[in-house]
């Protein structure tokens, strides 16, 4: 997977060390809670060690994101990673990274990326195999 705040940030160099120690914590945090569907801001302010209001002045001034649209991005980005490296199905995939309802991480999947997992597989699939012949 990609460092998870360059999920966020195009250009790393703008931010102040920081702020990147600061969203690399928050990543970790996410990253170890991923597959507890349970785990939300709340949860995340309180690992963090702010409230609700700051962490979320703090990450959307960073990452143009609330809180639970970071949660949500870095949900989605591991579970493209997995699509790209697991022969797991979809559903295994949406619980692994927290999500209880296959259907809703479809939509979710589809609004981030474009295309349902399926066909995201299927490219990827697609690009490996163009890879591999030439």
């Amino acid at each position: 997977m990609r460092h998870p705040v360059n999920i966020f940030i195009a250009d790393m160099t703008a931010l102040t060390p920081r702020d990147r120690i600061f969203l690399d914590r928050v990543a970790a945090i996410v990253m170890a809670n991923i597959s507890a569907p349970g785990f939300s801001v709340k949860a995340l302010a309180d690992e963090v060690g702010m409230s609700r209001t700051q962490l979320h002045r703090r990450l959307s001034a960073l990452t143009q994101q609330n809180c639970g649209q970071f949660i949500s991005t870095i949900r989605l980005e591991r579970a493209a990673d997995l699509l790209r490296e697991e022969p797991l199905s979809i559903g295994e995939i949406a619980y692994r990274v927290g999500f209880k309802n296959p259907s809703y991480f479809t939509k979710c999947f589809k609004r981030r990326f474009g295309c349902l997992p399926k066909t995201f597989v299927l490219q990827q699939n697609a690009t490996s195999v163009g890879k591999n012949t030439t």
